[in-house]
């Protein structure tokens, strides 16, 4: 779309527009509940970094991707922030146990099940499948952010922890 005729805003700004009712309450509970989880481990200069990331190498891929398939869609929401962010509290609670609809979970194996459950979802619109691109591109950026002497979290874990449940709020 408009990426590719000069309007490189676009690459930071369509997380914040909606086409669809549904998206909108989804991501905003998806930043709500994982992203208030991300921000404060990790810090606010941090959560930003991360959404500033994926927005943006999201927004690339989806010019990318426009341009070879030669779609002219415009890439609107917040859902490879949303898949950024699972990617995170993944990665945040690695090796701890939450309790998902009566059910106790790693948290890792969660994450990876929502952004299998995504990548599925998207497979009869590869055009969308960019979007689950936010994890991987969360990925690099928290090996990145530990690289250059953040620690993984902003707080210590608790002593004895692993495989044991947490409260997320």
């Amino acid at each position: 779309g408009g990426v590719l005729h000069g309007k490189i805003w676009q690459l930071l700004t369509y997380p914040f527009v909606y086409d669809n009712p549904m998206n909108l309450v989804f991501s905003g509970l998806m930043v709500l509940f994982v992203g208030s989880i991300v921000e404060r481990e990790w810090g606010t200069a941090s959560f930003l970094g991360l959404w500033l990331a994926v927005s943006l190498g999201c927004g690339i891929l989806w010019a990318l991707a426009g341009l070879l398939t030669g779609s002219n869609a415009v890439g609107t929401g917040a859902a490879a922030c949303s898949y950024g962010l699972i990617a995170a509290m993944g990665l945040i609670y690695r090796g701890r146990r939450l309790l998902v609809f009566f059910a106790s979970v790693e948290a890792q194996h969660l994450a990876i099940g929502l952004i299998v459950i995504g990548v599925l979802m998207n497979l009869t619109s590869p055009m969308m499948l960019v979007w689950t691109a936010g994890a991987p591109i969360a990925w690099l950026y928290a090996r990145a952010r530990t690289r250059h002497g953040a620690s993984r979290s902003t707080r210590p874990a608790p002593q004895g922890t692993k495989g044991r449940f947490i409260e997320l709020d």
